[in-house]
């Protein structure tokens, strides 16, 4: 893998997919870790949505088609707040 620059360069893309891979290659091996009721996933990605959306098969085009739904829904409800553009 080349990284080519952060406007390219889509880490939060490239960890789903290295997930699913994962996933893929060892289906036994690969778990969420849980520890006093929570998930390390969980804690890492924010929710635990995409857990449950690994957990129910859905690909890793549609995890990141959401995402950047509930971004875009984000940004256009918090522009009043910035303190910066």
């Amino acid at each position: 893998m080349v990284e080519t620059g952060l406007d390219v360069y889509k880490g939060f893309a490239t960890s789903l997919h290295l997930v699913a891979a994962l996933r893929a290659m060892y289906p036994s091996d690969v778990r969420f870790l849980e520890q006093d009721g929570r998930y390390w996933f969980d804690m890492l990605t924010g929710s635990s949505h995409l857990r449950h959306a690994f957990e129910g098969g859905a690909t890793v085009a549609e995890m990141l088609e959401v995402c950047e739904e509930e971004s875009r829904a984000f940004q256009a409800a918090s522009t009043t707040s910035w303190l910066y553009e």
